[in-house]
């Protein structure tokens, strides 16, 4: 009678098709998980359209508008910058859409689950510089679509949601997009002395 057991070619044999089943399973695992995350990123449009708000905030220009009906001239001329947590109002060197080579008043906007962009020259015949607002006939481009919990907070002496007539240093816009992942997005607008310096340049010589 043969004893009964395993001899050793057998046991090499299931060994090996064992660590096949498992480089397999692996495999796959890691294949699923890959495939999960590209799903989670975001679109080639919407990264391209982030990147190029960032070019836009980045190149956020330091603009004196006219408060006319002041009479104290310290008080007269504020900075141009307005924002809330859904809104924000600020004038740029670089629109995010256009490539004229002039300063640009950008209005961002959430609404009905979309990021919209409205933007238009400062030096226009239909816009008064020195208290520029975008016309109302402006149209709006979609920036970013089928996303939810759009906020945009502002960092100057501390994080805020609100700011008026002060350029923030930080700027944050957090949302939660199509595909269910989280963003949080920080732009730094340039505020070197390059920039300050060019204020009185661009006020009384506008382009």
């Amino acid at each position: 009678m043969k004893e009964k057991g395993f001899t050793l070619i057998e046991v090499l044999i299931s060994i090996t098709i064992l660590s096949i089943i498992i480089g397999v399973a692996v495999y796959s695992l890691k294949y699923t998980l890959n495939i999960i995350e590209y799903l989670k990123t975001p679109s080639t449009q919407e990264t391209i359209n982030i990147s190029y708000l960032r070019d836009s905030i980045s190149s956020l220009f330091f603009f004196l508008s006219e408060d006319v009906k002041t009479k104290d001239i310290q008080k007269r001329f504020k900075f141009f910058f307005y924002g809330d947590n859904n809104k924000l109002t600020y004038i740029t060197t670089k629109s995010v859409f256009h490539e004229r080579d002039t300063l640009y008043i950008e209005h961002i906007y959430f609404k009905e689950n979309k990021v919209y962009i409205k933007e238009h020259p400062v030096y226009s015949p239909k816009v008064d510089y020195k208290n520029p607002k975008i016309p109302k006939n402006t149209k709006s481009f979609v920036l970013l679509k089928d996303i939810q919990n759009f906020k945009i907070t502002y960092y100057a002496d501390g994080w805020q949601d609100k700011i008026k007539n002060k350029i923030p240093k930080l700027i944050k816009i957090s949302y939660t997009n199509k595909k269910g992942r989280k963003l949080e997005l920080i732009f730094k607008p340039k505020s070197d002395f390059y920039f300050k310096k060019q204020l009185n340049i661009y006020y009384f010589n506008p382009m």
